[in-house]
């Protein structure tokens, strides 16, 4: 039983000491797999957002004076 505690508490004792090691291990992995977007994707998949986001706008507005003051908001884009 003894054993088992001081195996225990130095296994945690390793966790702690090397815990950003890991925490930085786990990241690299979560990059490799998952890698991040560049700046340019990240700005296009706004724009689309944008895009979509005014569409929606549009074809809710049931007035057509409202509908063209959309358009000519997002013709400023």
């Amino acid at each position: 039983m003894t054993v088992f505690l001081l195996s225990l508490a130095l296994l945690s004792a390793l966790f702690v000491m090397f815990q950003p090691l890991l925490t930085g291990l786990g990241r690299a992995f979560m990059l490799m797999l998952n890698p991040r977007l560049s700046k340019e994707e990240l700005a296009a998949r706004a724009h689309m957002r944008d895009a979509e986001m005014l569409q929606r706008m549009i074809n809710a507005a049931g007035d057509a004076s409202q509908a063209s003051e959309l358009r000519a908001l997002g013709a400023r884009y």
